[in-house]
């Protein structure tokens, strides 16, 4: 089988960071788009605090937390202790997509835009 036949493609969306417990992590969201970040296998959140609670929705599933933005253009910080003795420090941003009105400029700054979305946010653990 050659490459060609079974083409690996990086969609940008899928973001790996590698874990430090001295880093923030800056994750861009869209406007009613759903992500979510993944922890290591059998990792579970133990504490969670948001800073505002009312613009943004978020939900620990196992070893995921589910996240959509409430608001358009909003950012606030988050923090999470987990069952791995592992902190995280987040900057969550929302980014709302420009409206198109067929002028090229703009479709192209609104894809721009997406292709910052986080879908998945990923950690690789050294």
């Amino acid at each position: 089988i050659s490459i060609a036949d079974n083409p690996v493609t990086i969609d940008s969306r899928i973001k790996t960071f590698v874990y430090s417990n001295n880093e923030i992590y800056n994750v861009v969201f869209n406007y009613g788009y759903h992500s979510y970040i993944e922890f290591s296998k059998g990792e579970t959140i133990k504490m969670l605090a948001i800073g505002d609670t009312v613009s943004w929705k978020v939900k620990p599933v196992d070893n995921k937390l589910f996240i959509i933005p409430l608001e358009k253009n909003g950012k606030t910080n988050m923090l999470i202790e987990t069952s791995k003795d592992r902190s995280y420090a987040f900057d969550l941003i929302c980014r709302s997509a420009g409206e198109s009105n067929n002028d090229k400029k703009d479709v192209e700054a609104e894809y721009s835009d997406l292709r910052d979305l986080a879908y998945i946010v990923r950690f690789y653990y050294p």
